[in-house]
């Protein structure tokens, strides 16, 4: 049981919570260009690629 849980877990984190930040940055910039406001430094590519890649650059890890 314990097996099945911690790997469900591990999908979640590894597939599910990227599609969802891409989905959130996505949405959310284009809400904001319809606004009218200039979304060029909104980006989320850091902490999607820690999910991806559990790499983590010191600048990264101070942040």
């Amino acid at each position: 049981m314990y097996l099945t849980v911690f790997e469900q877990i591990r999908n979640i984190i590894e597939y599910e919570v990227q599609k969802l930040l891409c989905l959130f940055e996505a949405i959310f910039q284009q809400s904001g260009r319809i606004k009218g406001y200039n979304m060029d430094d909104f980006n989320l590519s850091v902490i999607i690629r820690f999910f991806e890649l559990e790499i983590i650059t010191a600048l990264e890890y101070t942040l």
